[in-house]
C-alpha cells in the first residue's frame, strides 16, 4: 500500500528529562506524567504508513515544542520553558530555575531541530494534510481555556477557526473518526475548547492544511485499562486505538484527495435516470448575528441554582440537604442556533400513470401514436354492475412539472435539526451582539454555513423530486441566514461523595433545562 500523503507531528509524547537540567528539578514522576500527553506516541505513530512522523522523547514540562519562542514565564508559566505544570505543580528547585543561558541551550538542542524538521518536511514531501497530535484530560485543569468546567468530548479537532485548514476538511475528519472509533458525531467538538496551538497556527495553510487533534484520555486512562498507582497501561488498548486512528485516516484520505468535478445524483429506483450537477465555485453567504438578552439577573440565577441544586443528587428515597451540595462554579456561555430559510424551484418531466374509465364495449384507446389496452373490471364487480358497468385504461404518460416550495430549518451548534421555540423580538436583542460575544464565552458551530444550506436544499429537494425524472432544471435560493445566540448558565455542582453534576439554566426562558 502506498503511503498516506500525511505528516504526523507528536510534540508532547516525550517523558525524558534533559541531562542539562540535572540538579535543577523538583518535579515528581507523577506530576511529570500528569503534565504530559501520556502514550500519544503509541496512539498516533503510524510509522511508514504515512509520509513522515515527527516526534520527540523530551517531556513538554521542560521544552514545550508547541509554543512560540516569545511564550515564556513569567508572562506564561505554561510557556516554552515552563515554571509550573498545567496543574500548577513546581518543576524546579526554588532558586534553580533555568537562566537565559540554559534556556537558550534547551531551545537550540530540542526546540529548533523539531521545527526545522517540520519545515524541511513541508518543502520536500508531497503532502496533502498535516496533523498535530495530542491527548487531553477528561476534566480540564484550571489553566486550560475550559478550566473547571464540564466533562470534555471524546475528541477535539481545531484549525485555528478556519485559518489552518478548511472547515469542510475538518468536518470530514470528524466524520471519519466517529465512524472508525464507533462514537457519536456529537462527541467530537470543533475548535472547542481548543482552537489550535502554535504549530497549527504557525504552519497551517502555509501551504499545507493543518489540523490539531486531541483525544480524550478517558478512552485509555481509565480503570479498565490503566493502573493510576503504578502508571501501567494495557498495551492492547493502545494498539486497538492506534488501529482505529489508522482506519479513520485511511477513510479520510480515500474521501478527500481525488480529482472529481462532478457530483452524481442517483434516483431511488435502479432504473432512475442519473442527473449530474456540476460543482459550482463556493459562494459566500452572509449571515446576521443576533444575541438574545438575559431575562434574569445574576442574583436570580444564583437563587434558582440554590433552590434546585439538591434535586440533582436525589437517590431513591433520600434527597441531600442544600448544605451538602456545593456550587463549584457558575459560567455564562452563549450557545448558537443557525436558522436558514430558502426557496427551491424545479422544472422537470416525470413518468406517470393516469387511469380513465371507458365503456365496457371499448377494447383499446388510441392516443396520438400510442395504443392502450382496456383492463376489464373484476368478475365480482362485473356481476354487480352488469353490462352497463365501466372498464378502465391505464395511460402511461409523461408529466411536465413545475413546483416551488419555501422552508426554514433550525440547527443547533452540534449540527442537529431542532425546533426553535424562542420569539426573537427587538426588545430582547442585545444592541451590540459582536461585542457581547467577544467579551463572553461562546460555543462555536461544529459545521459550516454551506453544510446548513445543503441540509435545507436536500430536505426541499427530497420533497419535490420523484424517483425518475428527466430534463431537470432546478434553482435553490437562500432567503436569510440567522445566527442566534442564547445565554445559558452552567453551574458545576459537587455533591455527596464528590459526585459532580451540571445544571443548565436558560436565561431567556428563565428555567432549568
Amino acid at each position: 500500500m502506498s503511503k498516506l500523503p500525511v505528516l504526523l507531528s507528536i510534540p508532547h509524547g516525550g517523558t525524558r528529562k534533559p541531562e542539562e537540567l540535572d540538579g535543577h528539578l523538583s518535579i515528581t514522576n507523577k506530576d511529570l506524567f500528569d503534565d504530559s500527553d501520556p502514550f500519544v506516541t503509541e496512539l498516533y505513530d503510524l510509522g511508514d504508513k504515512v509520509k513522515r512522523v515527527i516526534k520527540t522523547d523530551i517531556a513538554r514540562a521542560f521544552v514545550d515544542l508547541n509554543r512560540s519562542l516569545q511564550d515564556m514565564p513569567p508572562q506564561n508559566p505554561d510557556g516554552l520553558i515552563k515554571s509550573k505544570t498545567c496543574y500548577e505543580k513546581p518543576i524546579y528547585i526554588k532558586g534553580r530555575e533555568p537562566d537565559d543561558s540554559l534556556r537558550n541551550m534547551l531551545i537550540e538542542m530540542y526546540y529548533k531541530p523539531y521545527h526545522e524538521t517540520i519545515q524541511k518536511s513541508i518543502s520536500e514531501l508531497d503532502l496533502q494534510l498535516c496533523l498535530d497530535c495530542h491527548s487531553m484530560a477528561d476534566i480540564a485543569p484550571s489553566i486550560s481555556p475550559d478550566g473547571n468546567q464540564m466533562k470534555r468530548p471524546k475528541f477535539c479537532l481545531s484549525n485555528n477557526d478556519g485559518q489552518a485548514s478548511s472547515d469542510e476538511m475538518m468536518e470530514l475528519l470528524a466524520s471519519c473518526l466517529s465512524e472508525s472509533f464507533g462514537i457519536e458525531r456529537k462527541d467530537i467538538s470543533l475548535n472547542e475548547p481548543f482552537h489550535g496551538g502554535h504549530i497549527t497556527k504557525m504552519y497551517g495553510n502555509n501551504p499545507i492544511p493543518w489540523i490539531q487533534i486531541e483525544m480524550n484520555r478517558d478512552l485509555y486512562l481509565s480503570g479498565e485499562w490503566f493502573d493510576d498507582k503504578t502508571l501501567n497501561i494495557d498495551k492492547r488498548r493502545l494498539s486497538e486505538l492506534n488501529e482505529m486512528f489508522e482506519d479513520a485516516l485511511v477513510k479520510f484520505c480515500n474521501k478527500s484527495f481525488k480529482e472529481d468535478d462532478v457530483i452524481p445524483f442517483l434516483g431511488k429506483k435502479k432504473d432512475a435516470k442519473a442527473i449530474t450537477l456540476k460543482r459550482n465555485k463556493k459562494k459566500s453567504h452572509k449571515s446576521k448575528t443576533i444575541v438574545l438578552r438575559s431575562q434574569m439577573t445574576v442574583d436570580e440565577i444564583d437563587e434558582l441554582v440554590e433552590k434546585k441544586k439538591a434535586n440533582y443528587f436525589r437517590h431513591l428515597l433520600r434527597k441531600p440537604g442544600k448544605s451538602e451540595v456545593h456550587v463549584h462554579s457558575l459560567v455564562l456561555t452563549y450557545e448558537p442556533y443557525m436558522i436558514v430559510s430558502g426557496k427551491y424551484e424545479a422544472d422537470f418531466f416525470r413518468k406517470a400513470v393516469h387511469t380513465i374509465k371507458v365503456d365496457n364495449k371499448v377494447k383499446e384507446v388510441v392516443l396520438q401514436e400510442g395504443m392502450f389496452p382496456v383492463s376489464a373490471k373484476s368478475s365480482v364487480l362485473g356481476k354487480i354492475e352488469g353490462k352497463h358497468g365501466k372498464n378502465h385504461v391505464d395511460l402511461e404518460l409523461e408529466e411536465h412539472v413545475w413546483s416551488e416550495q419555501e422552508e426554514e430549518i433550525t440547527i443547533d451548534h452540534h449540527g442537529e435539526e431542532r425546533d426553535f421555540s424562542y420569539k426573537v423580538h427587538a426588545n430582547i436583542q442585545e444592541n451590540y451582539p459582536k461585542r457581547i460575544l467577544e467579551k463572553n464565552n461562546k460555543k462555536d458551530f461544529e459545521f459550516t454555513k454551506e453544510d446548513a444550506i445543503q441540509k435545507l436544499n436536500d430536505k426541499l429537494r427530497e420533497r419535490q423530486i420523484d424517483f425518475e425524472v428527466r430534463d431537470l432544471n432546478e434553482k435553490f435560493t437562500i432567503n436569510e441566514i440567522l445566527e442566534v445566540y442564547i445565554p445559558i448558565y452552567e453551574a458545576r455542582l459537587v455533591g455527596p461523595k464528590k459526585k459532580v453534576e451540571i445544571m443548565r439554566v436558560d436565561a431567556v426562558k428563565k428555567k432549568v433545562i
